[in-house]
């Protein structure tokens, strides 16, 4: 009878062991200095992966990330981005140039929907008719492609496409209503008297141009 070759559990569990810590340390280790926002944002997401899977490193580096990086804590507390950095991520079908072009389109859209310094009502309204733009493009997208394919679509995924699209173009017209009539609640009228002549106009930004205009055309007969 022919002895049968064991191995030992501790020569089965070394070299998994060894190539999991030695994986996990390169996912955990920072990115060089000047890196990119984009680089650091993948950085950030394999270490989120890590601490998934349960590694304690993970999750100590998440911990102190939060606590002392700012923009971690954004990034992680800030579930309207997160949603939007989804269907961005979808919609660029997985090429990260296409993503590039699609985050910066949604940066600009959000900031001519909000402006710089809008209140945090009007703010979170427009990362919603973003997120809501960029699902009901997503979803057109979809919809073409299956038309264009060979044989086209079936009736039956035809109208569940259909109801998808008229469900998220509702959603995304609801959203800019509301921010709509937010922005239009905020403008009380006011009453100034300017070169004797009673004027009502709205406050804010809108008070100041206003004021701006009279005061250049004032003693001008023809303005």
């Amino acid at each position: 009878m022919t002895a049968r070759q064991t191995t030992s559990p501790k020569q089965r569990s070394t070299r998994p062991a060894s190539t999991s810590t030695k994986e996990s340390g390169d996912a955990l280790a920072p990115p060089a200095p000047g890196a990119t926002l984009e680089e650091r944002r993948a950085w950030f997401s394999r270490v989120q992966a890590e601490a998934r899977k349960g590694d304690p490193a993970a999750d100590d580096l998440l911990r102190t990330l939060y606590e002392t990086d700012h923009e971690a804590r954004e990034s992680m507390g800030d579930r309207a981005r997160l949603t939007i950095r989804v269907w961005t991520v979808l919609s660029s079908g997985g090429c990260t140039p296409a993503e590039e072009v699609i985050s910066a389109k949604v940066d600009a859209l959000i900031e001519s929907l909000a402006g710089p310094d809008a209140p945090p009502l009007e703010r979170l309204l427009a990362q919603r008719a973003v997120a809501c733009w960029l699902q009901v493009n997503y979803v057109e997208v979809l919809f073409a492609q299956g038309l264009a394919a060979e044989g086209g679509l079936a009736w039956k995924p035809l109208n569940e496409y259909q109801r998808w699209l008229d469900r998220s173009h509702n959603r995304f017209l609801r959203t800019l209503k509301v921010l709509a009539q937010v922005r239009a609640l905020k403008l009380p009228a006011v009453q100034l008297n300017v070169a004797q002549q009673q004027v009502n106009v709205a406050s804010g930004a809108h008070t100041a141009s206003r004021l701006t205009t009279d005061r250049n055309t004032k003693g001008d007969p023809h303005a």
